[in-house]
């Protein structure tokens, strides 16, 4: 015997088992109470699970601890890369931690860059601009 509910595709319930007149738990409006504990019950669990797998908490450091504040340069994104591969290395942060540093820096580095480019493209038109004066052509 099938759950005989019909969901809103038309398409039946497919549970087999813990049927009370012909309905599973999670469709007997009798039972939605302890369909309801069980479902938080189990996403309890599947996040303490979840977070035993990555290791417990989190592990940051005082900013203090962290290589002069934010990134300036692309020089300074190296250290940041650097010390996260250490502090990862060390226990002194966790590996999900060194992912956001890693993606943040790569961020970074890609800001950093276009503005580099932006500026060396204003620099070739002042120049551009210059060597047209020079020769007395149009200006534009």
């Amino acid at each position: 015997m099938q759950c005989r509910h019909i969901r809103e595709d038309g398409t039946r319930c497919g549970v087999t088992f813990g049927l009370v007149e012909g309905l599973c738990w999670h469709h007997d409006p009798g039972r939605a109470k302890d369909a309801d504990a069980a479902r938080r019950k189990g996403l309890k669990a599947a996040s303490q699970t979840s977070r035993r797998r990555r290791g417990g908490t989190v592990k940051t450091v005082d900013p203090t601890d962290a290589p002069g504040g934010p990134p300036q340069t692309a020089e300074e994104a190296r250290q940041w890369v650097a010390w996260a591969t250490w502090a990862v290395a060390t226990g002194q942060i966790d590996a999900r931690t060194a992912r956001e540093v890693g993606y943040n820096v790569r961020a970074f580095l890609t800001a950093h860059e276009k503005t580099e480019m932006e500026a060396a493209i204003e620099e070739l038109r002042a120049h551009s601009k210059k060597i047209r004066e020079d020769r007395g052509g149009d200006v534009e």
